[in-house]
């Protein structure tokens, strides 16, 4: 089974938007991969709940279940280990928190464009970022 780390800042928005579609996606076209997702700064967050509010109703209106009880994670060198495919959702945000944080590792991901809500609509983001995953699991 390939697994895919989904990372973002917090843990919150982007990436666990990411791993919950990307999981619902590939059960559904049963593929042989799984996603989870991890935040490099969930210690710096200040998040209400365990997902953000404007993820849960996008994938609310898609009809996916949310797992309420499971609140953003911090991310840990073992998390790379045991990922066959690491993806940074923002590469403008999250490159130089690799550099801080794991700088033997920051050119070893991937880094995609999706900007955090401060700087970009969810409403923009969220159709983007589900595009993504599903071209990715195509790809897979």
């Amino acid at each position: 089974m390939k697994h895919i780390l989904f990372v973002c800042t917090g843990n919150y928005y982007r990436s666990r938007f990411a791993e919950i579609l990307f999981n619902h996606y590939s059960a559904k076209s049963n593929t042989d991969s799984r996603s989870f997702s991890r935040g490099l700064e969930v210690f710096k967050a200040n998040n209400e709940g365990p997902i953000s509010k404007y993820a849960h109703s996008y994938l609310r209106d898609i009809d996916l279940e949310i797992d309420m009880a499971r609140f953003p994670k911090q991310i840990d060198e073992i998390d790379f280990l045991i990922s066959d495919e690491i993806i940074l959702l923002d590469e403008a945000e999250h490159r130089p928190m690799m550099a801080q944080y794991f700088p033997e590792l920051v050119d070893d991901v991937t880094y995609w464009d999706f900007q955090d809500i401060q700087f970009k609509s969810p409403n923009e983001v969220l159709p983007l970022l589900e595009r993504k995953i599903r071209g990715l699991l195509k790809s897979s």
